[in-house]
């Protein structure tokens, strides 16, 4: 640890954020880079880790999963769904004996609700097995040329070495508190990040939920629905027992489907949870102007979430 860099970040710390307009609709909330300038310990073996994976796209895709869970660096349980006997087998016999899975379980489910439904709603009562899971699907956007490397994106903020994974555990073993990680936004996303008139559809699913968001005019969220969390961070929608035919058929929709809803709910389940949420960069995916902050120390990264955290909900958590 090389405590000028310490200091650094400490001061960095102490400092207002200033406010961006650009950052909207939360110009406060500042990224944690990973992975950590310093060497954190291994996540105790004790911990129940899962991935929650929806492989929509498996035949095109199954070698990038292949190398994305090799960075993990622990033994982890994962439950794919996917929409086809074909490509549940394909699942089982590619991933059957890879060296990063310990118990695998694949479920077939109806093409609705996208990733969504057969994460919150066919595997609710799975999550509660665990301490940590991540939530992560073969994402395609084909309509904005914007989106091209989105999944990729994604994946790599979340995946994409061990030291990555292994700064995402520290965060969860630092700060107690914290119950949901996700990525900053790609740049080309920050303009829909917003209700996107999906708001009546979230307040519809829960009196819990309606009054929750009743007065919060400025939303975010995961930005593609995925993200590391605690289990409990989830539970507020887990308990909502979402069933297949509360999605619509899938039409190709840009928005207004309890999906697109329910997507816009995460951080806000995970403050009703009683938890707080913050985001992760890599640099070279982000503007040297992006409201970065680095941590070569256990201490930073405490004092990150301390100084740092933003609320959606009135009040806080």
């Amino acid at each position: 640890m090389k405590l000028s860099c310490v200091f650094r970040e400490w001061r960095q710390l102490a400092k207002p954020v200033p406010s961006d307009a650009e950052l909207f609709p939360v110009p406060q909330n500042t990224s944690l880079v990973v992975p950590f300038g310093y060497r954190p310990k291994l996540v105790p073996p004790e911990r129940r880790i899962a991935v929650f994976f929806h492989a929509y796209y498996v035949q095109e895709l199954a070698d990038a999963i292949d190398l994305q869970l090799r960075n993990l660096p622990v033994l982890v349980d994962i439950h794919f769904t996917t929409d086809t006997g074909e490509k549940a087998v394909l699942l089982n016999e590619r991933f059957q004996s890879h060296p990063r899975i310990r118990r695998l379980k694949t479920t077939i489910t109806a093409n609705r609700g996208r990733d969504i439904y057969p994460k919150i709603g066919l595997m609710n009562q799975e999550h509660l097995a665990y301490d940590y899971v991540l939530h992560i699907h073969t994402k395609r956007s084909g309509h904005e040329d914007g989106l091209r490397d989105w999944r990729q994106f994604l994946w790599q903020h979340l995946l994409g070495s061990p030291e990555i994974v292994t700064s995402v555990f520290e965060i969860f073993e630092r700060c107690p508190d914290v119950g949901m990680i996700a990525p900053q936004h790609l740049p080309f996303i920050r303009p829909w990040i917003h209700w996107a008139d999906c708001k009546e559809l979230a307040a519809g699913l829960g009196p819990h939920l309606a009054k929750a968001i009743g007065g919060i005019e400025n939303i975010d969220f995961p930005s593609g629905s995925m993200f590391w969390a605690r289990s409990k961070a989830l539970k507020p929608l887990l308990d909502l027992n979402l069933v297949a035919t509360d999605f619509p058929e899938e039409n190709g929709q840009l928005s207004l489907t309890n999906a697109h809803a329910i997507e816009r709910l995460f951080f806000i389940s995970c403050e009703l949870a009683g938890l707080k949420w913050l985001k992760i960069a890599l640099p070279q995916w982000h503007a040297a102007s992006d409201q970065l902050q680095s941590a070569s120390s256990p201490w930073i990264v405490r004092r990150f979430v301390d100084k740092r955290n933003v609320n959606l909900l009135p009040g806080g958590n």
